[in-house]
């Protein structure tokens, strides 16, 4: 796993507004990178991490997120899941966005939309729209360009139920004379995070005093070092409790925590739940009760 945020560069099609793309893979890699042009995207099959600027979250099949530019993210899923992993991703560039939308009234509601997606945004309507997300590539001329904004603005006038992800005050460092640093030093972090990690361990992977290391953290990435290992340990324990049978404490243990008051103070001050709520909220198939709160993201 590699916290580096790169620049990536999206193949345009001259004869088209956007690039709507099908991925298969046997699992999402980490990748930590952004790009200029708006994305949506639709997850269709695995679950996992998802990271975008200063949160990290869970997330799983219908999970869907419009990012706006130059905000750094990945999602990252299980590469020893037996289900390949699949996504939509739909890509639109600032051009096209300062061109048409702008200028016309009634598409108002999606240039308030596109602000907010400067945040990043989760929808809880996924499952509403999946289909006609799958099924943009099977379009061409002006059905294609109506059927995307239809879309877009059916995402606009559900927009009161969105989530934002990344934080308000969050300012992506996007140096590149740190990438390698911050690059070894996460990678060391995602691979060690389950079992006791001190700041002044992963500082000298850095190559720096602990105090150095404290500041260039939280410039990266938006966390300081503790919060940043809390989230990793709090979606590792989310994902567990729908997904397994283990009881709480053999999960606190699994994910790095010793102490079993302190992974329920952790827990409860990231998602606003207990541990056992949690546990109790899902049924048998590992999906969450209606009216009840969740851990994972919808």
């Amino acid at each position: 796993m590699k916290l580096k945020p790169q620049f990536e560069k999206v193949a345009q099609n001259s004869q088209s507004y956007f690039v709507s793309r099908h991925i298969q893979v046997a699992s999402f890699e980490f990748s930590w990178h952004f790009h200029p042009e708006y994305e949506l995207t639709l997850i269709l099959n695995s679950s996992g991490r998802r990271f975008v600027g200063d949160n990290i979250d869970v997330f799983r099949p219908n999970d869907l997120v419009l990012l706006g530019p130059n905000l750094p993210h990945t999602w990252y899923s299980n590469p020893d899941s037996e289900q390949p992993a699949e996504a939509i991703v739909v890509q639109f560039s600032t051009e096209f966005v300062n061109a048409v939308f702008p200028a016309q009234p009634e598409l108002k509601a999606i240039t308030d939309l596109l602000q907010l997606a400067a945040r990043g945004v989760a929808f809880n309507n996924s499952q509403q729209l999946a289909s006609r997300i799958s099924q943009l590539n099977e379009l061409s001329g002006i059905a294609r360009l109506t059927e995307f904004l239809n879309i877009v603005d059916q995402l606009a006038l559900t927009s009161g139920e969105l989530k934002f992800l990344s934080s308000s005050g969050f300012v992506p460092n996007l140096a590149k004379s740190d990438w390698l640093r911050i690059d070894q030093i996460c990678s060391y972090i995602n691979e060690h995070y389950t079992r006791a990690l001190s700041e002044h361990e992963v500082a000298e992977v850095g190559g720096m005093t602990t105090s150095t290391f404290s500041r260039f953290f939280r410039r990266s990435t938006g966390h300081n070092f503790v919060s940043y290992i809390n989230e990793l340990r709090v979606s590792l324990a989310c994902k567990l409790l729908v997904e397994s049978d283990l009881s709480v404490t053999a999960i606190a243990l699994q994910v790095g925590y010793n102490n079993l008051s302190n992974f329920n103070r952790q827990f409860m001050r990231s998602k606003n739940m207990s541990p056992a709520t949690t546990a109790n909220n899902s049924d048998s198939s590992g999906k969450f009760r209606r009216g009840r709160l969740m851990c994972l993201p919808f």
